[in-house]
């Protein structure tokens, strides 16, 4: 085992040992391989990375934050020091300005002042054409120097050039290891390196989303862990990911192949166009190219290119050959705060780069079949030479080898509650994880009056709602009596819900169920919207549905149960295999409760730099202070956006409205509370 040296200040969290008796055990393999590392003397250096132009001026590329500079800074050190046989094994690059070598090269620096200087026409193709204004450049020059604090660590030392999470089992993407797992694939064409611990290396196009592309690849992960005998383990965990991407082609291009833009107008009536917003809000934000020149666009002019050339106090980029003065341009705000402006024709996607959620339009990838997902995951392991097998030049260097094998662990799954109906007879768990009840309900409900508000004729429908009745009274639910109210237009279905919500105070078990075409859209508001007004119960079944009602016994069976919650019933029982919350349970005296916090979208890079969320977080509740100590109600409130903590005030009242149900229903303060607190990490507990 590898002798790991640890900082005594970072510790594991103890993991409290899974309960046997309520517990499955299983030998499963795992997506970990182990990393065995060697105590080999790593040498860290400082480099500089310099373009010299023909007109011999300079441009240091080190600190430059622009998307292509770490690539080529990479590819081309690598190029530098093994064409020049400064080093005999491959090196470590950040792509930043940090050079690991398995060897010293200090005598190499001392000698030629670490220097190392190579002409345009000799580097690769593939460096070539990551420069950017290449014509302009005349060769590349490297300073590689001495680091004056840390010049040598362990490879096995975890705190080389970065600490680890321990506790959350993250790497910090510029320790040793995680580079040199990542060196092989950032330098190989074939493949897509993106951050610390992404590779990708198969593009298909979206036909269902013109200038979308879908990437499958790698994510991987190094960790350490303890195997329990005092011994430190470093694992790299693979998993096989897909993201859509953008796709690399011109601007103008790409929305007109846009499936929701196909109304757009280019010319003088741009500004009018309906579809302006979309456009705006796809182009903002998008990395944009100009040839090799990369820049964030910031959106569209509302005006045409012609008006804004003429405009002399818009400083605006010269632009090489001819444009339509009358389209729309792409606005940059440069970091000197200069407003540049392109037209779209000379504009190009920057390729690789993901498409956020909010502009996915329903293309975000779903998750694949475990099988697929196991095969994906072993094929991109072996292309990124991670696997232990294929030969891994940078690994090698380092002496890190990935085990061949995937780690075998021990898995734990909690057994499944059982679920009962009426007659305690146990309910299958079905696909989809919906329940089938065959028997009564659990708790059937009493509807006094069950109002019928239909748009269609009465004959249409009343076979299905017959059949609906009938079930009903099979799963013990009491309906009284139904009635039918023909709806010739919205001012009767507001009279009938407000008639309604007058008689339900007398008679409280009142459900209006209203029927309605499924091309209305608006439909569905309304009746909710009547709903909270009146404080009425009400159920929504299309026309189409009501038709066939009768011959469709589980959409039948799907709406009773939803009925039946509604009017205060309980459809199934949960019978915990926790032996002590069963108990718990059975004594009705403890209230379990949950919460959690739901953020908005960040605020775009807009124009206004401290532009901030004006949606609210959500923050939803859940606990069993209902009728029912095994039943769950649910409520939500808003706050602050973006804010993690629960605000205090709404802590208080909501919790002070559970205990006051919870006393009402069942007739006593529960003797112990459980809070489920979810969506936060470790560093949060304080908090909590």
């Amino acid at each position: 085992m590898q002798n790991l040296s640890i900082s005594d200040k970072l510790v594991l969290p103890k993991k409290i040992a899974p309960a046997k008796n309520i517990m499955d055990e299983q030998d499963v393999i795992s997506n970990a391989r182990e990393l065995n590392l060697s105590s080999l003397i790593c040498h860290l250096y400082d480099v500089r990375t310099f373009l010299v132009f023909t007109d011999q001026n300079e441009a240091e590329l080190t600190a430059s934050k622009r998307m292509s500079s770490r690539s080529l800074k990479k590819r081309y050190i690598m190029h530098a020091l093994m064409a020049g046989k400064v080093v005999n094994s491959t090196p470590i690059s950040d792509g930043c300005a940090i050079l690991v070598t398995a060897q010293p090269i200090d005598d190499w620096i001392s000698t030629t002042g670490g220097k190392v200087s190579t002409k345009l026409f000799d580097l690769p193709t593939n460096v070539q054409t990551a420069i950017e204004n290449s014509a302009k450049v005349d060769s590349i020059r490297i300073e590689i120097s001495v680091r004056a604090d840390t010049s040598q660590v362990q490879i096995t030392d975890l705190a080389g050039l970065g600490e680890f999470v321990l506790g959350e089992h993250r790497e910090d993407g510029r320790h040793i290891t995680a580079l040199a797992t990542m060196q092989e694939a950032s330098l190989n064409d074939r493949l897509i390196a993106v951050g610390g611990n992404r590779i990708y290396s198969f593009m298909r196009d979206q036909p269902n989303a013109p200038g979308y592309m879908r990437a499958t690849g790698l994510v991987k992960h190094i960790r350490i862990s303890s195997n329990g005998n005092g011994e430190w383990v470093m694992e790299i965990l693979t998993d096989s990911t897909e993201r859509p991407m953008f796709k690399n082609m011109n601007i103008k291009e790409f929305l007109l192949l846009q499936r929701r833009f196909n109304n757009l107008q280019f010319g003088s009536d741009f500004i009018q166009c309906p579809n302006w917003k979309r456009v705006y809000f796809m182009i903002s934000d998008l990395v944009l190219m100009r040839g090799n020149y990369r820049f964030t666009s910031r959106g569209l002019t509302t005006e045409s290119i012609g008006k804004i050339l003429e405009d002399e106090s818009t400083e605006v980029r010269p632009f090489d050959g001819s444009f339509d003065r009358s389209l729309p341009a792409v606005v940059e705000r440069n970091r000197d705060g200069e407003t540049i402006v392109h037209t779209l024709e000379s504009l190009t996607i920057a390729p690789y780069q993901s498409v956020p959620p909010e502009k996915s339009f329903g293309n975000v990838p779903s998750a694949p079949d475990v099988r697929d997902r196991y095969r994906q995951t072993m094929e991109m392991t072996e292309a990124a030479q991670l696997n232990g097998v294929v030969e891994n030049r940078t690994l090698e260097s380092f002496k890190i080898r990935p085990s061949k094998a995937l780690k075998n662990v021990k898995a734990y799954c909690r057994k499944h509650p059982t679920i009962v109906d009426f007659d305690r007879k146990p309910i299958p768990i079905k696909d989809k994880h919906q329940w089938m009840v065959k028997g009564k309900f659990s708790c059937p409900a009493k509807i006094d009056r069950l109002v019928v508000a239909h748009k269609c004729e009465k004959a249409q429908i009343e076979k299905g709602i017959a059949a609906l009745v009938k079930d009903a009274g099979f799963k013990g639910m009491t309906v009284a009596r139904t009635e039918y109210h023909p709806i010739a237009r919205p001012q009767d279905l507001r009279t009938l819900a407000e008639n309604l919500g007058k008689a339900a105070e007398k008679q409280p078990n009142i459900l209006l169920v209203f029927i309605d075409s499924k091309t209305n859209e608006t439909g569905h508001r309304f009746l909710k919207l009547f709903e909270r007004l009146h404080f009425i119960r009400t159920q929504q079944l299309t026309t189409e549905v009501a038709r066939t009602l009768d011959a469709q016994f589980m959409t039948r069976l799907n709406i009773l149960m939803k009925m039946n919650v509604k009017m205060g019933g309980q459809n199934v029982n949960v019978i915990s295999q926790t032996p002590k919350l069963s108990e718990w349970m059975g004594q009705k005296d403890t209230m379990i409760l949950s919460y959690d916090v739901s953020h908005p979208v960040p605020p775009k890079r807009m124009q206004d730099k401290n532009a901030k969320a004006t949606k609210p977080s959500v923050v939803g509740f859940s606990g069993n202070y209902g009728r029912f100590i095994d039943g769950y109600v649910g409520d939500f409130a808003f706050q602050h956006p973006r804010v993690e903590q629960v605000d205090s005030n709404l802590l208080k009242s909501r919790f002070a409205n559970m205990l006051a149900h919870f006393q009402k229903n069942h007739g006593k303060q529960p003797k112990r509370i459980v809070v489920v607190r979810d969506g936060v990490s470790e560093g949060q507990y304080e908090m909590v």
